[in-house]
C-alpha cells in the first residue's frame, strides 16, 4: 500500500512541477457499470451501477500531451450470486484519485479529440461487507470467514475523450490490478474478484490559463 500512496505523491508533486503551464480545471459527474470478474463457473456476477462527483485539472504538457490528475468521490456497487443463490450487492463509498497522461490528437479552436491511459488509485471510505457476510453465511456454510475487501485498489484505465467548447465527455474503462474481494472458505481456499468498471463522466471547465 505505500507503493500506491507514493504514485499519488508523485502525482501530486508533478502538479507543482508543471503549475507553470497551461491548465485546464473543472467539475466531473461520472456513471459507471461495474462487474466483478468471477473465479469459476460457480458463481454469477452481473454489471451494477456506480456514480461519482469530483474535479479534474489537465496539465497541458506541450501542444498534443497533457497529465490529467482527478478526484472524486462516489458509490461503488457489484453483486456476487454463488451457485444463482444469492444476489446481495456489495456496496462501497470511496474516494478515487486518477491519474492520466493523454494525447490530444485532434486539436481545434473550441474541438479536442483525445485518447489516454493511466492509473486509478481507490481508498474505501465505507461498505457493507458486514451484512453481506450475515447474508453470505446463511446461504453458503462451507464459507465461514465470509468474504474480505481489499482497503485500496489499483486499476489500470484507457480512454477516450472528447471536448466541445467547455464541455468534456469521456469515455473510459478501468480494471483493478489487485483483487476487490477475496472469499475464503474453512479450508483456507480463496476465490479473488477483480472489477471492472465502463464509465461515462462529463465534466466542465471552469478555469483555463
Amino acid at each position: 500500500m505505500k507503493k500506491h500512496f507514493l504514485l499519488i505523491a508523485i502525482g501530486l508533486i508533478s502538479l507543482t512541477t508543471y503549475a507553470q503551464m497551461p491548465i485546464t480545471a473543472g467539475v466531473q459527474g461520472q456513471v459507471s457499470g461495474f462487474q466483478l470478474s468471477k473465479p469459476s463457473r460457480d458463481y454469477l456476477t452481473s454489471f451494477r451501477p456506480g456514480f461519482a462527483l469530483g474535479a479534474f485539472a489537465r496539465f497541458d504538457l506541450n501542444k498534443t500531451f497533457y497529465f490529467q490528475p482527478e478526484l472524486t468521490f462516489g458509490y461503488i456497487d457489484g453483486n456476487i450470486e454463488p451457485d444463482n443463490k444469492l444476489d446481495q450487492p456489495v456496496k462501497t463509498a470511496a474516494v478515487a484519485v486518477p491519474l492520466l497522461i493523454g494525447a490530444k490528437l485532434v486539436q481545434m479552436p473550441d474541438v479536442n479529440f483525445r485518447v489516454y491511459l493511466g492509473l486509478g488509485n481507490t481508498i474505501t471510505v465505507l461498505n457493507n461487507i458486514r451484512a453481506f457476510n450475515d447474508q453470505f453465511s446463511k446461504v453458503i456454510q462451507n464459507y465461514d470467514s465470509g468474504i474480505e475487501a481489499s482497503p485500496y485498489q489499483v486499476s489500470g484505465i484507457i480512454g477516450i475523450g472528447f471536448d466541445l467548447m467547455d464541455v468534456t465527455v469521456d469515455l473510459r474503462y478501468g480494471r483493478d490490478f489487485n483483487q476487490t474481494i477475496t472469499l475464503k472458505n474453512s479450508d483456507n481456499k480463496k476465490d479473488k474478484f477483480y472489477q471492472n468498471a465502463f464509465t461515462l463522466a462529463i465534466g466542465f471547465k471552469m478555469i483555463k490559463s
